[in-house]
């Protein structure tokens, strides 16, 4: 677990104390309150907030009640349960070009440089909402430290992408790090942050549309846009920061694609093949242990 993962885990739990519980905490509280709320989560959101809870009972010496935590049930998963599973909220997986241009004329209206920066990046990487905040030039490239890492080392990928325009990239960069810097102290991370103001932006611009693209979104289009270049399925797992090329099809659609990609990745395809799995079609090969070959 890295450490980014770690501070989401303690805010999560924090708020959830604050909101959830009245009086002292206990973990006969704390599950509880975590039973009763399961109808109002999807049930990635409640393993994640379990987890989150048993990571902060863990950290203040609470081994037992991170035990009984994380053996917690959800009420509304298990089997004969006639709770009501919440529906996924819907999510915009394109951003077509004018709506694109809509939302930067928006962040530049308001001045606000974080936005225009975030919005630059997500265009062109694709990256997770949260990597762009550590986001580095290495050697005339950009360097995406990938989130989602684990011990097992089987999730999430560090990565080195060359872009056509890398000025504007560590220009973009340079202003997202002195975000991070002035936002130390807030509750928030950087990345929902900006992800706020995102959807201000795009709530003035489309009043009337139920969902509107957030960072993610951009995610979603960079994908589609690397299928529909007819890319190598091991080039887009990397360039994704994936680990495995059946973990290609969860991020875009070849038939929202337009086909124009604006990086390639910054390794040989043998660097490549150490640290992504080839298995979409066919068995997965033995990965090897070692990062990209990158002296950092």
């Amino acid at each position: 677990m890295n450490e980014n993962t770690k501070k989401r885990y303690v805010q999560l739990a924090e708020n959830f104390y604050k909101t959830k519980i009245v009086g002292d905490v206990t973990p006969g509280k704390i599950i509880k309150s975590l039973e009763d709320s399961a109808v109002q989560y999807r049930p990635d959101y409640f393993r994640r907030l379990r987890n989150a809870l048993a990571y902060d009972q863990i950290e203040k010496g609470y081994s037992k009640a991170a035990k009984k935590i994380n053996e917690t049930v959800n009420p509304v998963t298990v089997k004969g349960s006639d709770l009501t599973k919440k529906s996924k909220e819907r999510r915009v997986k394109s951003v077509s070009l004018d709506d694109l241009m809509a939302l930067k004329s928006g962040a530049i209206e308001k001045g606000d440089k974080p936005l225009l920066a975030a919005l630059e990046l997500s265009e062109v990487l694709g990256c997770r909402p949260v990597e762009l905040f550590n986001l580095r030039i290495v050697e005339g490239m950009v360097f995406i430290e990938g989130a989602k890492k684990t011990k097992k080392g089987d999730r999430g990928l560090d990565r080195l992408v060359k872009v056509k325009y890398i000025r504007s990239m560590k220009n973009a960069i340079t202003v997202l790090q002195a975000f991070k810097e002035s936002t130390k102290d807030f509750k928030s991370d950087p990345h929902n942050l900006i992800q706020a103001r995102l959807a201000l932006v795009a709530k003035k611009r489309w009043p009337r549309r139920k969902a509107t693209p957030s960072l993610y979104s951009f995610r979603h289009q960079v994908g589609s846009n690397l299928k529909a270049s007819g890319m190598d399925r091991l080039d887009i797992a990397y360039l994704m920061g994936h680990q495995a090329t059946k973990s290609v099809d969860v991020y875009g659609d070849r038939r929202s694609g337009s086909g124009g990609v604006e990086m390639e990745a910054g390794v040989s395809k043998e660097q490549i093949r150490a640290v992504v799995r080839e298995n979409h079609t066919t068995a997965p090969v033995k990965m090897a242990v070692q990062e990209v070959g990158m002296s950092m």
